[in-house]
């Protein structure tokens, strides 16, 4: 089962793999799928390891973010390969999801998303992310 289970706006699952408490940080099994009118896609990577101090910061600037103040929460792996954005610009939230991954052998694969949500879109991400449990 997930440990974080986001269904809008579009599907992404984590689910931790591994931890380090040397580096505090976790390793994450993390899926996408964005549906589009003739299909979706789908991402899957299992290494993908997220920073713990930078997690809690996306968490708090989510806060913010409900408190309708404009920032910008991002999490991003320490690969710098998965990046989660959502912004308050005039208090519009938008949502931008964007991975990019090295191909076998040559090439560089990206998949970019982003749309405006609402605030009770927000609420739902921010308790995702809220109350995954925490070791660190």
């Amino acid at each position: 089962m997930p440990d974080i289970n986001i269904s809008q706006p579009i599907s992404i699952t984590m689910e931790v793999v591994e931890v380090d408490d040397y580096l505090p940080s976790l390793r994450m099994l993390v899926k996408c799928h964005i549906e589009h009118p003739t299909g979706f896609f789908t991402y899957q990577a299992t290494d993908i390891w997220f920073d713990c101090s930078q997690w809690d910061e996306f968490v708090r600037i989510l806060s913010q973010l409900e408190a309708k103040i404009e920032v910008e929460a991002i999490l991003v792996d320490m690969s710098e390969c998965l990046e989660l954005k959502i912004s308050n610009v005039h208090n519009q939230l938008h949502f931008n999801f964007s991975c990019k991954e090295l191909n076998v052998g040559e090439g560089l694969t990206k998949i970019n998303f982003s749309c405006q949500i609402d605030f009770e879109i927000l609420s739902l991400i921010k308790r995702e992310y809220s109350e995954f449990p925490k070791w660190w």
